[in-house]
């Protein structure tokens, strides 16, 4: 008994909520768009890693070691010479935006040994070179250098539109979510009032029976009406308690122990019905899918590039310029390379040239075939964007058309009840007639607002299909 009272309690209680709150909160508490949340976190760690290859990096190194071993030297007879050392060396390399690295070094080299062939017992060895190596074919430019940045920027403007995509997703469903709930909520309100006029009516009409101005056969046409509005209302209940557990998923809410939701919002017709043309323009400048399908053409067509690029033989030219210094004072050493007493340079060439190249052969004929399949996705998308804006803005003009039908058919209903209650209290009319005249007119209430509805997730619908669902609605678009 405790466990069912403290189910059946918190829903006693109504929490108002509006449309925009809610939304709201789907977009902190929906688990699917936190998850989507996650991609785009991780897009723009990419991006940072990816900028990240273009940091200059310096590489430390430190070195000690002692050595014995046997004199080759007739200066030191057949003795042992042992040599002590320490050392240490720095250098910083930096991507160049040729494709090349450059990279900046410095070492010394601080020595001792007994041999008597050497000439400084203690010297400091110091050396400074700047070397570069520049691929001439594969790697050579800064679209090769640049072509891992323009990746992860592409995955980062993916991710935004996939995380934009969600977010018009979840903010569809919230909507459809809670003008069902709406519908729901005013369902149920008639069919307890039409159960309310069944039950009236059911006691005015035993009452001319009892003063015998009727017989029975109206007393259980009454009785039969009454049942089905009891029944009525129980579907509505139910409807009601499903509406309200669907839209609590949909926003996040735990669905064990909820509190009943009251939705405050009423669906807002508006009177002016979309331009195809403008809605195609529109549509093409902002829907998601579409411009994800722009995104990964441009990929495939880069990957393409890069990979006829990686086709070409490796050749490289290197070059190199040092300076070195000698003596058995440190800072002696060290001036000898500042001022350029002791230079070296080198130059050279390297080639890398696969004898079958099957491998990057392979590789072209991939990203070829990808590049084309790209091309033919985005085909697609161009074909189905048409096709979802053209069917958008048809939804809208239809449901505007019943929207305006349901209006009239509920005024037409309005006066058909009028009329039938008039004839009854003139003694001219009939109790059937009237139940029927209210079941018309509850018919015509919940369809003029089902039509309110249905226009109302049209319009969302047409929105969306055109990328600007988020801002209409006022919720953020990243």
């Amino acid at each position: 008994m405790l466990l069912l009272l403290s189910l059946l309690l918190p829903r006693a209680f109504a929490a108002p909520l509006t449309l925009a709150d809610a939304l709201a909160e789907a977009m902190e508490g929906n688990i699917t768009l936190r998850r989507v949340t996650l991609d785009v976190q991780r897009a723009e760690a990419g991006l940072l890693a990816a900028r990240g290859g273009f940091d200059p990096t310096l590489n430390a190194s430190v070195e000690t070691g002692a050595s014995r071993s046997p004199s080759n030297s007739v200066l030191d007879g057949s003795a042992e010479v042992s040599t002590r050392s320490v050392g240490w060396g720095a250098a910083v390399s930096q991507l160049l935006p040729t494709g090349g690295t450059a990279s900046l070094s410095w070492q010394e080299l601080r020595s001792s040994s007994d041999s008597a062939a050497t000439v400084l017992e203690q010297s400091t060895s110091a050396g400074a070179a700047l070397s570069v190596r520049q691929p001439l074919l594969d790697g050579l430019g800064p679209l090769s250098t640049r072509a891992e940045l323009r990746s992860a920027q592409r995955s980062l403007a993916d991710a935004r539109l996939g995380w934009r995509g969600a977010a018009e997703a979840v903010a569809s469903e919230v909507s459809a979510a809670y003008w069902g709930l709406v519908a729901a909520r005013e369902q149920l309100v008639l069919a307890r009032r039409s159960q309310e006029i069944a039950e009236q009516e059911l006691a005015d009409t035993q009452g001319r029976f009892a003063e015998g101005f009727v017989g029975s056969g109206p007393v259980l046409q009454v009785q039969r009406a009454v049942g089905v509005a009891r029944q009525a209302v129980v579907v509505a209940e139910a409807e009601l308690a499903g509406s309200e557990a669907q839209l609590a998923a949909v926003l996040g809410r735990p669905l064990v122990g909820r509190s009943s939701i009251e939705p405050v919002d009423r669906p807002v017709v508006p009177q002016v019905d979309p331009v195809l043309e403008q809605a195609l323009v529109s549509a093409r400048q902002g829907n998601a899918d579409w411009l994800r399908a722009g995104l990964s053409r441009e990929q495939a067509a880069d990957s393409a590039r890069q990979a006829r690029q990686g086709a070409l033989p490796d050749l490289g030219l290197s070059g190199s310029l040092g300076w070195s210094g000698l003596d058995g004072d440190p800072a002696q050493a060290r001036r000898g390379v500042t001022e350029g007493s002791y230079r070296a340079w080198a130059i050279g060439a390297d080639l890398s040239l696969p004898l079958l190249g099957r491998a990057s052969i392979a590789a072209l004929r991939d990203a070829r075939a990808a590049d084309r399949q790209a091309e033919l996705d985005l085909e697609l998308a161009e074909q189905s964007l048409i096709l979802s804006v053209e069917e958008a803005v048809r939804a809208v003009v239809r449901d505007r058309s019943r929207e305006a039908l349901a209006g009239q058919t509920l005024e037409a209903a309005r006066a058909a009840l009028a009329a039938e209650q008039e004839l009854l209290a003139e003694g001219r009319g009939a109790t059937r007639d009237v139940i029927l005249a209210l079941e018309d007119l509850d018919a015509a209430q919940v369809g003029r607002l089902q039509a309110e509805i249905d226009l109302q997730a049209s319009l969302l619908e047409l929105a969306r299909v055109q990328g600007r669902l988020l801002s209409l609605l006022g919720l953020p678009e990243s």
